[in-house]
C-alpha cells in the first residue's frame, strides 16, 4: 500500500508530464472460442483501460488527465508465439492471449507463425485492422496520438529490421522468406494506407510534424487536430 506522501508525489509527476505512454501487450481476452477472431476496439484499448484503473486507485481521473496531454503506445505489436522460450509459433487466434510472446530463434519458414498457419495470419490481420481503426479515430474510450510498432524478430510484420531474419546465416539471404522474415504483406499495405491518410490530414491542416527519429510510428490524431 502506498503511503500518502508517495501518492501525492505520483500525482504531481503524472499531472506535470506533457506526455504519457504505455507498452501495449495486454491479454486479448475473449468471451468464448466462437468470437476469438472478432477483435474489437476495447481489446486494443485494454492496456489504456488497465492504466486508467490503476490511476483511478490513486484518485486520478485518466480521461480528464489526458484532455491536455499527449498519450501514446510506445511499444505495440503481436509476436505470434505461445512459448516463453521464443521457439513455438501459435497456430490460431490463441496468440491473442500472449501478444508479448514471439519467435526469437533464428528465422526459418517452419517457425514463422504467419506464413505457416493461415488462422494465425488471419487473426494478426484482424488485430492490426482493429488497431489501425482505433488510431485513425484518435482512440474511442481513451484518446491516443501516437503508436510505435515493435519492429524486431516476429513482431516485425513489416519486415524492416535485420534482426527479424538475418540471424539465420545458413540460408541464402536473397531468398524472400528469409530476407523479409516475418513480413505480412496485408499488414504492410494497411499500415501504408493508414499513414497516408494521417499525412493527408496533417497536410490539410498545415500541422507542423515532429520528427520520429527513424522509429516506425503509426500515428493517431494530435489533440489539436479536428
Amino acid at each position: 500500500m502506498l503511503c500518502v506522501s508517495a501518492l501525492h508525489s505520483k500525482h504531481r509527476v503524472v499531472t506535470a508530464a506533457d506526455l504519457l505512454s504505455i507498452t501495449r501487450y495486454p491479454h486479448m481476452l475473449f468471451h468464448s472460442a466462437g468470437d476469438g477472431m472478432n477483435v474489437q476496439a476495447h481489446h486494443i484499448e485494454s492496456g489504456a483501460a488497465k492504466m486508467a484503473a490503476e490511476l483511478g486507485a490513486m484518485g486520478i481521473d485518466m480521461k480528464k488527465l489526458l484532455e491536455n496531454k499527449v498519450f501514446m503506445y510506445n511499444e505495440f505489436g503481436m509476436g505470434g508465439g505461445i512459448s516463453e522460450c521464443g521457439d513455438t509459433p501459435g497456430t490460431d487466434a490463441r496468440i491473442g492471449f500472449f501478444p508479448w510472446l514471439g519467435i526469437t530463434v533464428p528465422y526459418s519458414p517452419e517457425s514463422d507463425p504467419f506464413k505457416r498457419y493461415p488462422a494465425t495470419k488471419e487473426f494478426l490481420i484482424k488485430y492490426y485492422r482493429a488497431a489501425l481503426n482505433v488510431l485513425s479515430a484518435g482512440g474511442y474510450e481513451f484518446p491516443v496520438h501516437h503508436s510505435y510498432i515493435w519492429n524486431c524478430v516476429s513482431w516485425d510484420v513489416q519486415g524492416i529490421h535485420t534482426a527479424s531474419a538475418l540471424w539465420n546465416t545458413d540460408v541464402d539471404q536473397g531468398d524472400w522468406p528469409v530476407k523479409n522474415g516475418f513480413a505480412v504483406q496485408e499488414v504492410i499495405d494497411m499500415i501504408k494506407t493508414h499513414k497516408a491518410g494521417v499525412n493527408s490530414r496533417g497536410a490539410g491542416n498545415n500541422q507542423r510534424r515532429r520528427p520520429n527519429n527513424g522509429r516506425n510510428s503509426t500515428r493517431g490524431r494530435h489533440p489539436r487536430q479536428p
